[in-house]
């Protein structure tokens, strides 16, 4: 209505009465359509509410280790009902309204009776912050951004049209209901089988998206499937080289009218558990269960594990400085938990808050053990310990705001500094971005008065000396603040993750970086030239190094018209330190990347790179070839130039 009114204000100098006659004519309209509309929206309730029914259990696949190679467009669920499951779990359920709110859940043992996971069985009741940072699935509308522009100004009416889209005819069988498949995380990229072919693993969810078969057009490819009756989730893995799914693993199915559901909202988690040398598949489903599956598609022994809804990625990192990966997990209900490899529960800790990202990894107060830092949503920040999960002082350091994204750690320290520990740099939802002192908990605080969702990354932006961090908000800025602490590449943080697997601090822990002399952009010509790398790995003793270290430079040239565009070299090395490799070069005028890439004994995945030209002088050549001929010209003019005050012929011409 507000937007009516302004478009009016436009016109209505010229033609005050009628554009008054106008919008009575339309608002009355529009009151119109509201009555019709909010009885049709009362007929439409009172139809559901006789028509759904609550499922109060759901019941696993009857085998969680099936696989299958079809397309992840569809997935087809059985519709009969079957009594018969091999792995059993209850959800929390709760009758009353006011223990879903809080979100406490009590813990019901399986069939087999078998002793359920400490993580879910924790009945501590939450605190009136921790309880009031749940309101944020409850109504979305009490964020309180307000935009400082004119939305007058940026108005584009093809934006809130509908999107040009439909979903796959569904297939008719009469046993089977073929779901839409949805991606709702980000996949993995990884050779996970050793074939030498890239991989990319997919978390996909099945549903019926309610939004779009609101429409009558596409509610009759149902034919009269109840859609809050099947929710699914697969692991699917597609190979690269063919284009084909390679197989494909179910995970859990539910419906809509649980409290958990069969959704994957996280992105899965590549890693060498047991050191074979093939990748293990870590996901967490908001289904609340934890799954670890091999690389070809068999979830292991004593997986799945159970714990409330897991939303944000498992990290795998050496958290207790045994040598040993150890993978940690998160959930809704404020529970975070680590385990071994084979999936024997190390510690767990409650902390009463909806954890909403993974945690990070570092040597937070800098006494030589390593911690694990949350975020929480109740604005808390904790640090625990990695051996015993016991809380770190003098954290947790409180904001005023939700914290949703993970804690970014790095080294503050200026040239010459011997202060120990790292720093926390996160933003909050009061508008401030804070830098907290991991020895000390003090923390320095800038105002940009934005939220954001996204975390704060590192890297030298503007080809300086130093550290640059950079912040991005919900309206839409982004933020660059320079600081004091001098550049390393083994402290850039690029993404979210960095590589595919690892959330560990790399800096005076473990990594693989450039030397500055071969990371200098410069011109490279003639047959080879040479990449000096060092490979770090500051594991104590007597827990040994990460070797075996599996090193990959790959050379990019995407306008090598004369050769191979992608250009590889490995090796293998069993000590850490400086190390060189040599590429060939390329005969064409082009500009190409290099990607320096290692994989250690437990699948962690650390990588550098930097661009550079080739053959770019032939140019320069050819501008001295035309030059020096004009040049030389010149040069004779000058010296052959006639003196001056000698006279110059005449010819004159007698007329008489």
């Amino acid at each position: 209505m507000n937007l009516l009114c302004i478009c009016f204000c436009r016109i209505c100098k010229k033609y005050p009465f009628c554009c008054y006659l106008l919008l009575l004519i339309i608002v009355g309209s529009m009151k119109g359509g509201e009555a019709l509309k909010n009885s049709s929206e009362q007929h439409s309730a009172e139809t559901k509410l006789n028509s759904t029914q609550v499922q109060e259990n759901v019941q696993l696949p009857n085998n969680v280790n099936d696989t299958h190679s079809e397309s992840i467009s569809s997935v087809t669920t059985k519709a009969e009902n079957t009594s018969q499951t091999h792995t059993q779990r209850r959800l929390l359920e709760t009758a009353d309204k006011s223990d879903d709110q809080t979100g406490s859940s009590e813990t019901h043992e399986s069939d087999s009776g078998a002793k359920a996971a400490a993580t879910v069985e924790n009945s501590e009741p939450l605190d009136e912050d921790a309880d009031a940072s749940f309101d944020l699935f409850r109504d979305p509308e009490d964020l309180p951004d307000e935009y400082n522009y004119d939305y007058d100004d940026y108005v584009d009416d093809r934006l809130w049209g509908d999107e040009d889209w439909k979903e796959q005819e569904h297939e008719k069988e009469e046993d089977y209901v073929s779901i839409d498949a949805h991606i709702l995380s980000t996949p993995v990229i990884a050779d996970i089988d050793k074939d030498g072919v890239q991989e990319m693993v997919i978390a996909v969810s099945y549903f019926f998206d309610h939004e779009y078969y609101r429409d009558s057009d596409h509610a009759k490819e149902l034919e009269g499937i109840d859609m809050g009756k099947y929710v699914a989730s697969s692991i699917v893995v597609f190979n690269l080289d063919t284009r084909q799914v390679k197989w494909a693993a179910d995970l859990d199915l539910s419906t809509d009218a649980v409290n958990f559901r069969a959704h994957v909202f996280s992105s899965p988690t590549v890693v060498d558990l047991d050191g074979d040398g093939y990748l293990d598949i870590l996901i967490g489903t908001a289904y609340g269960l934890f799954y670890v599956i091999d690389h070809r598609g068999k979830v292991r022994n004593k997986f799945p594990l159970e714990m409330a809804e897991i939303h944000a990625p498992v990290i795998a990192a050496d958290i207790n400085d045994d040598g040993k990966i150890e993978m940690v997990t998160t959930d809704s209900h404020g529970n975070v938990a680590a385990w071994t490899a084979e999936g024997e529960e190390i510690w767990e800790v409650h902390l009463k808050s909806l954890i909403p990202q993974r945690p990070t990894v570092g040597d937070v107060n800098g006494d030589g053990h390593t911690d694990v830092v949350v975020p929480t949503v109740s604005g808390n920040i904790y640090v625990l310990s990695g051996k015993d999960g016991s809380k770190i002082q003098p954290f947790p350091y409180r904001t005023h705001g939700r914290i949703m994204s993970p804690v970014l750690l790095l080294d503050m320290s200026k040239h010459g500094d011997n202060a120990k520990g790292l720093t926390l740099a996160t933003t909050s939802f009061d508008g401030y971005l804070y830098l907290i002192e991991g020895s000390s908990g003090c923390a320095d605080v800038v105002d940009i008065g934005e939220t954001s969702y996204t975390m704060v990354l590192a890297d030298n932006v503007d080809g300086g000396d130093d550290l640059d961090l950079i912040v991005t908000t919900m309206n839409g800025n982004v933020f660059c603040f320079s600081t004091q602490s001098p550049h390393h590449p083994l402290k850039e943080w690029r993404s979210s993750n960095q590589g595919r697997n690892n959330a560990a601090y790399q800096y005076n822990r473990e990594g693989i970086y450039v030397k500055h002399g071969s990371r200098t952009f410069r011109d490279e010509e003639g047959k080879n030239f040479w990449i000096e790398f060092e490979i770090v790995d500051k594991y104590r003793v007597p827990y040994g190094k990460q070797a075996p270290y599996n090193v990959t430079v790959t050379l990019l040239v995407p306008g090598n018209y004369q050769g191979d565009r992608r250009i590889v070299v490995s090796g293998v090395y069993h000590q850490p330190g400086k190390q060189r490799m040599m590429l060939p070069t390329v005969p064409v005028r082009t500009t190409g990347t290099v990607v320096v890439e290692m994989i250690d004994k437990n699948g962690l995945y650390f990588s550098d790179e930097f661009s550079l030209t080739f053959h770019m002088h032939y140019y320069k050549l050819l501008k001295w070839l035309l030059l020096l001929p004009m040049l030389g010209m010149f040069g004779v003019l000058v010296i052959l130039r006639p003196q001056e005050g000698a006279p110059l012929p005449s010819f004159s011409r007698n007329i008489d």
